[in-house]
């Protein structure tokens, strides 16, 4: 017995306990190895919330682009028949333009920490869908016009923009924008003065010009330019213009997360487009 405790003292004074040093390396690789796993973590979970995101606003940028783009072509001047006039004088007509941005015009947000080029709210796009009434004998048509605005709002917090597209009936319009965005019109022409052309009375629904009033929004927008012209290989104005609008979409928290959506509509021949400088609208 005495001899097995005199070994075990021997084993024991024998033994060797971890170093300092040999404790801080091991705390080290311990400590690099927990880096290298959240980085993977993090890694994976941007590109899950960037993918994520990118799907979500590639939606919702196509709806509100493709609303705008079956809108915008339906612009049209004030027009009204009177079949008891003489045959020469039975339509008549009354200017009613798109108004938007000079062309190659852009808004630039900057992104997140960057001042924006657009510091207060703005409107890019002015527009109008009015349709006569065909369905009566009379001089006075009740008929429709439906005016439009699309609207730049900044966003103080992340320094991007939303866009928010804005239709109800002309003798409405005007109060309807101011409560949605706290801004009109600046141009005088519009929205044009239906009724002082004809009794524009009648409802969205009897003339497929839509739900009015109506409204739509994209937020997250880093980026909006637009670009008119004749369109392309016609050279001539009696075929129409086309008027594109491009987005740049960037999320909030990565800037590197981006998508970028865009559109070209035809503007009718006899519907004249008129450019602005940025904040002339």
């Amino acid at each position: 017995m005495a001899k097995n405790c005199k070994i075990l003292k021997k084993m024991c004074s024998q033994a060797k306990a971890f170093t300092l040093i040999e404790i801080l390396v091991a705390a080290v690789v311990f400590t690099l190895f927990l880096i290298g796993v959240f980085s993977m973590f993090q890694m994976g979970n941007q590109m899950f919330v960037g993918g994520s995101w990118k799907l979500e606003k590639q939606k919702h940028a196509q709806r509100f682009l493709t609303v705008l783009k079956e809108r915008l072509e339906r612009a049209t001047n004030l027009s009204k028949i009177n079949p008891l006039a003489a045959p020469d004088s039975q339509i008549s007509t009354s200017p009613a333009s798109v108004y938007t941005l000079n062309s190659g015009s852009s808004f630039n947000s900057g992104g997140r920490g960057l001042t924006p080029n657009a510091s207060s709210t703005s409107n890019i796009l002015l527009f109008s869908a009015c349709m006569p009434d065909l369905t009566s004998i009379s001089a006075t048509k009740p008929g429709m016009c439906i005016a439009h605005s699309v609207t730049l709002i900044p966003d103080a917090v992340d320094n991007l923009y939303s866009l928010r597209l804005i239709a109800s009936k002309w003798d409405t319009w005007s109060t309807n924008a101011n409560a949605a965005n706290g801004i009109g019109s600046a141009i005088g022409a519009f929205p044009p003065n239906a009724g002082a052309f004809g009794d524009f009375s009648g409802t969205s629904e009897q003339y497929q010009l839509g739900e009015d009033p109506f409204s739509i929004t994209i937020d997250s927008v880093k980026r909006i330019v637009v670009e008119w012209a004749v369109a392309s290989g016609t050279g001539s104005e009696s075929a129409g213009k086309v008027l594109g609008i491009r987005l740049d979409l960037m999320h909030p928290k990565f800037p590197q997360t981006q998508i970028t959506q865009e559109i070209r509509s035809k503007i009718a021949y006899d519907v004249a487009i008129v450019g602005k400088a940025p904040g002339g609208l």
